[in-house]
């Protein structure tokens, strides 16, 4: 008997996104051009991952009322690449990706309007 197909949920970026890439690309271009393009590939496929089973990657901090959360009652969640976080919420059949994060800095201040 066939398995049906997992469910396939629509990404949305936030504008955040696209210039948290850019900046990444930009510090690591700086030590090594390769490294950088190779960096952004990474965290583009686990971005691109999110579109099935997104709800498999753990809470984030900024989800549960610590430090830069607001309140504890929203689901973020994390997808780790290298040393980058990409914090998102699932939402429906959509996955809102919010920003990409160094996991050494401090979590961010999430808005909860729709990105995009």
């Amino acid at each position: 008997m066939a398995r049906p197909a997992p469910a396939k949920f629509s990404v949305i970026m936030a504008p955040r996104v696209l210039r948290d890439l850019s900046a990444i690309h930009g510090f690591i271009v700086e030590r090594s051009p390769a490294g950088a393009d190779a960096m952004l590939d990474r965290i583009g496929a686990t971005i691109a991952s999110l579109a099935h089973m997104p709800k498999r990657f753990g809470r984030a901090v900024e989800g549960r009322g610590g430090r830069g959360g607001r309140g504890g009652r929203r689901e973020l969640r994390q997808a780790v690449a290298g040393p980058y976080r990409v914090v998102f919420e699932v939402v429906g059949d959509e996955v809102w990706v919010f920003t990409v994060r160094h996991a050494g800095r401090r979590p961010a201040m999430i808005r909860r309007a729709r990105p995009g």
